[in-house]
């Protein structure tokens, strides 16, 4: 969730799409901005961009932490029809992730 900065300015907070969606993996949000499904899919330029003071290895570590938590008990297949996909992430617990 956003939080206000000592300013009193909305702060953006960090969100993700589901796992099987290709738009933007990870990105800085404002409350209530969600991006539309043209902007998920567009070019960065096309949808906002919020500045973060998060350093580079500190992101890296974090996206690839979410994508170990998202796929380590993933079957380990070649095909998968859209159904599995969506079955599988409907049942990923980001609880756990989010308190980790």
């Amino acid at each position: 969730r956003s939080k206000l900065s000592s300013s009193g300015k909305e702060c953006p907070a960090w969100t993700c799409e589901r796992i099987v969606d290709s738009g933007p993996l990870m990105r800085l949000d404002l409350d209530g901005a969600k991006l539309t499904k043209a902007q998920r899919y567009g070019h960065p330029y096309e949808r906002p961009l919020h500045r973060s003071n998060v350093r580079l290895p500190q992101i890296e570590a974090l996206l690839v932490r979410y994508l170990q938590h998202a796929l380590d008990k993933a079957p380990k297949k070649f095909e998968w029809k859209w159904a599995e996909l969506h079955a599988y992430n409907d049942n990923i617990d980001w609880t756990a992730w989010k308190e980790a």
